[in-house]
């Protein structure tokens, strides 16, 4: 590729082109080339399951498999079949919350839980562990949300491992919640993120997982509009925390708020969006430290919100989870 350059650079009759292909010019781990015959393959020992590709290519080559026939069999079944719903899905449908859920049930699910209560459990553990961590002398902690960027520590960052939260992530303590209550119960993560599959796969606690695009083709195929259905009546909302996840700086606005008066003087920083220039960057951070106590990391620029599996990547769709956002309750109540 280096010989191509200087080559291409030096050419004075422009004779030689590198003809670039989305896929490949948009994966943060080289886990995507081109041959002799420009056909992409994908070496599946570097990929991260980000879902970069899939987003990049205009033609829609890049394919997930998917499990949707797998949920429709679960759902015609007689069993107990659960949505897991991540907070981004707010925005996605032109619709409230109280009418997705009313969606979503008349498609076959017999719940539809918030991921955004895991996120309250993942948020009050993680704060517990920075202060332990801080206690003993660690540089920084890392939090753990994020599939993608777990898998880029594993594959191409172990110095990482070490600064990494063992905490638990908002979709298995939301899985974990449902299946405590029916052991039964097939839970079904509905949410923004293709990295979710893999993760899942290591985890019990998540039967299947749908991406919103997924979701929206089951409206489609059943004739439902949920900007038409009726409010479901949430009596148990989650808090503005545990909702703010899907927004980058979300995950470490809640670990400080759950931290209360302790997390005054906690310095936080962002990653937002995982490129080759940030990983360069991680590993500077991993060597020497950096100027903060607390890492968020989302391999989405944006957050989960602009994730692979995502129906609309607008300022509209942000706007709409945002204000879902400022209308819920906080996790540790404002001093009046």
């Amino acid at each position: 590729m280096q010989k191509l350059r200087k080559c291409k650079e030096a050419c004075p009759y422009h004779a030689i082109a590198k003809i670039a292909v989305p896929c490949e010019e948009n994966c943060p781990v080289n886990a995507i080339t081109k041959g002799e015959h420009g056909v992409a393959t994908i070496d599946y020992n570097k990929c991260i399951s980000c879902g970069c590709c899939v987003a990049a290519c205009p033609f829609g080559a890049v394919l997930e498999r998917s499990q949707v026939v797998d949920i429709l069999g679960a759902l015609k079944s007689r069993r107990t079949v659960v949505a897991i719903t991540a907070p981004a899905l707010v925005g996605q449908f032109n619709a409230p919350f109280s009418k997705l859920v009313t969606a979503m049930k008349k498609l076959g699910f017999s719940r539809v839980v918030e991921v955004a209560h895991g996120a309250d459990k993942t948020a009050k553990e993680e704060a517990d562990e920075l202060r332990d961590r801080m206690d003993r002398g660690d540089s920084f902690m890392t939090t753990s949300c994020c599939p993608a960027y777990i898998q880029t520590v594993r594959r191409h960052m172990p110095e990482m491992l070490p600064h990494i939260s063992d905490t638990p992530t908002p979709m298995h303590y939301t899985g974990e919640m449902v299946k405590s209550a029916n052991p039964k119960a097939l839970t079904v993560f509905v949410g923004p993120c293709v990295a979710k599959r893999r993760e899942a796969m290591e985890d019990s606690c998540v039967d299947y997982i749908m991406t919103f695009e997924e979701l929206a083709s089951l409206f489609d195929a059943a004739d439902i509009n949920p900007a038409e259905c009726e409010d479901t009546v949430i009596k148990d909302n989650a808090s503005a925390e545990g909702r703010g996840f899907a927004v980058n700086s979300g995950v470490a606005a809640a670990v400080k708020a759950a931290l209360g008066e302790g997390g005054q003087n906690v310095r936080i920083a962002c990653i937002d969006g995982t490129g080759k220039s940030e990983i360069a960057r991680m590993r500077s951070y991993a060597k020497n430290g950096g100027p903060f106590d607390l890492l968020e990391v989302m391999t989405c620029t944006g957050g989960c919100i602009n994730g692979a599996g995502v129906i609309k990547r607008d300022a509209k769709a942000r706007e709409d989870l945002l204000k879902f956002v400022s209308d819920s309750k906080h996790l540790i109540p404002e001093e009046k």
